[in-house]
C-alpha cells in the first residue's frame, strides 16, 4: 500500500509548481490523478512528480521558475522516479528489506535537512501551510521515499559499485598524463580559514516581553478554566500550526532543535498540558496527546518573542559600535566575551573550533572574509540569526598540490567515475529486465 498523499490533487500541485499562493480547500485535492509511468505493474502518479516536485522547491528555496525550467525538473524527477522504481524492483527480487528504526533515522534526518533548507523550523511550518500540508503527510511522504531510496542504495552497494577499486598505478598515471582533463580543485590544496566570531543578534524589547508574557499567561488560564486547547491555540497562537489548532502531528525529541521543548514534554504524560515553556521560538504552552514508543503527536501555543524593525536596527548599530572599537584597538577576545551572541564560541573569545574550507562557508561570508587581512575584521554581515563580525586569525592559501595531497581526492574521483559508468549499464540492463511504460 501506499500512503494516501500519493493520491492528493495532481491539479492542486500544478498550481503550487506553477506558483500559486494560495492552496485551496483540502477537500479540492482529490479531484484527479493520473499514472505517468510504469515500471513492471508499479505505477508513477502525476501527483507523486508534482509532490516530489514541490519538496524539491521548498529544499532549495526556489519561487518562481520558468515554464522550461518546470519542464526539466519535471523530467528529471521521472526519471530518477524510473530509476529508483527499478532498483526497488531488483530489490524486492532480491528479497532485501528495510527495518523500522534503519527507516524513521533516514526520515528524521530528511526532515532536519529541509528545516536547514528552508532557513529553520519556523520557516518550515510556515511553508508547509502554504503548500496545505500537515508534518504527518510530509513523514509519509518521505517514508516511502526514504524507504525506497535506501533499498535501491543496497542494489548498488552490493550489485553496482562492489568490487570497485582503483589502483595507484592508474591514479598517478591519470596525474602524470591526463592532468588538463581533471577538475582543477583536485589538483589544488583548499583555503583553509582559522576564525574568530562575535554575533550581535536582535532582542525584543522590555515592552513586546512584557506584552508577550501576559499574552501566553491569559491562554493558561483559559486553559486551567477547561476551554479546548485546540480552540485556545487557534485564537491565541502566533505559529502556523494556529490553524490547525496547534496540532504538531507526529514528532520526535529532537524534531523541533529545542531542549526546553524537549524535557516540557518528556515530563507530560498523554492528556497532560506543561506550563510556559520558553523556548528560542517563544513562549510555549505544550499539550501532549498521545505517546507510542519514541514517536508522539500534540499540540502547541507559540506567543514569539520576535524582535521588531527597531530592534534589528539598534542590534546593528551595537555590531556597528564594537567593529569600530575593534579597529581602534580594543582586543576582539575580550568583546566577544562581553558582548557576543554565540553561545558557541563567546567563552572561547569568539574562537571558532578548528580550521575552515573557505569554499564550505556561507557564501555571504565569503566576499567579506576574501577582503580581510589575517589579524583584520571583517565588515558586519546580517543573517537571519543577526550580525556578525569576523577576525581572521589565520589563513592558508590554495596552493598547486602534491601528488601524495591529490592521491586519496583522485582516487575517489576516478572510482566515483567508474561506479556512474557501470550505473548507467545496469539501469540498461534493469530496463529489458522490467518493462518500463512512459506515458508522460
Amino acid at each position: 500500500m501506499r500512503p494516501r498523499t500519493r493520491f492528493h490533487l495532481a491539479i492542486w500541485c500544478l498550481l503550487l509548481v506553477t506558483g500559486a499562493q494560495s492552496p485551496p480547500a483540502r477537500a479540492e485535492r482529490e479531484l484527479v490523478d493520473r499514472v505517468v509511468a510504469f515500471v513492471d505493474d508499479d505505477p508513477i502518479l502525476l501527483s507523486e512528480v508534482l509532490q516530489e516536485m514541490n519538496m524539491v522547491r521548498m529544499q532549495r528555496n526556489l519561487r518562481e521558475i520558468s515554464e522550461a525550467e518546470q519542464a526539466k525538473l519535471f523530467n528529471d524527477i521521472l526519471e530518477e522516479m524510473i530509476a529508483d522504481r527499478l532498483l526497488v524492483a531488483q530489490a524486492t527480487q532480491r528479497g532485501f528489506e528495510v527495518s523500522d528504526p534503519d527507516l524513521r533515522e533516514a526520515v528524521d534526518e530528511d526532515i532536519r535537512t529541509i528545516k536547514e533548507r528552508v532557513g529553520g523550523e519556523e520557516r518550515y511550518r510556515e511553508e508547509l501551510a502554504r503548500q496545505g500540508y500537515t508534518e504527518v503527510e510530509v513523514r509519509d511522504l518521505r517514508k516511502d521515499q526514504a524507504r525506497r531510496r535506501m533499498l535501491a542504495s543496497r542494489v548498488l552497494q552490493t550489485e553496482v559499485r562492489r568490487g570497485i577499486a582503483v589502483k595507484e598505478a592508474e591514479v598517478k598515471s591519470w596525474y602524470e598524463t591526463r592532468r588538463d582533463s581533471l577538475p582543477p580543485e583536485l589538483l589544488r590544496t583548499p583555503e583553509t580559514l582559522r576564525l574568530g566570531h562575535l554575533l550581535v543578534a536582535p532582542r525584543a524589547d522590555s515592552s513586546r516581553v512584557r506584552a508577550a508574557r501576559a499574552k501566553i499567561r491569559t491562554a493558561a488560564k483559559r486553559l486551567a478554566a477547561g476551554e479546548d486547547f485546540g480552540k485556545v491555540a487557534t485564537e491565541v497562537s502566533e505559529w502556523p500550526t494556529a490553524r490547525n489548532g496547534g496540532f504538531l502531528g507526529a514528532f520526535r525529541y529532537g524534531d523541533f532543535e529545542s531542549d526546553e521543548f524537549d524535557r516540557a514534554v518528556a515530563a507530560l504524560e498523554p492528556g497532560q498540558t506543561s506550563g510556559i515553556v520558553e523556548t528560542r521560538f517563544g513562549l510555549q504552552i505544550v499539550r501532549l496527546e498521545s505517546r507510542n514508543g519514541e514517536e508522539m503527536t500534540g499540540r502547541h501555543i507559540v506567543v514569539k518573542l520576535d524582535p521588531d524593525e527597531n530592534a534589528s536596527v539598534r542590534a546593528l548599530e551595537r555590531a556597528l559600535e564594537l567593529r569600530r572599537r575593534i579597529l581602534q584597538g580594543e582586543d576582539f577576545e575580550e568583546l566577544a566575551r562581553a558582548f557576543s551572541d554565540d553561545g558557541n564560541t563567546r567563552d572561547a573569545g569568539g574562537v571558532v573550533d578548528g580550521e575552515w574550507k573557505r569554499d564550505e562557508l556561507r557564501p555571504e561570508f565569503r566576499a567579506p572574509l576574501d577582503s580581510t587581512a589575517v589579524g583584520g575584521v571583517t565588515s558586519v554581515v546580517r543573517t537571519e540569526a543577526g550580525f556578525h563580525l569576523f577576525k581572521v586569525i589565520g589563513r592558508v592559501a590554495s596552493e598547486t598540490a602534491s601528488f601524495e595531497q591529490v592521491q586519496p581526492g583522485l582516487r575517489r574521483w576516478l572510482e566515483q567515475r567508474a561506479f556512474e559508468a557501470r550505473y548507467r549499464t545496469y539501469l540498461e540492463n534493469l530496463r529489458k529486465t522490467f518493462h518500463v511504460d512512459v506515458k508522460a
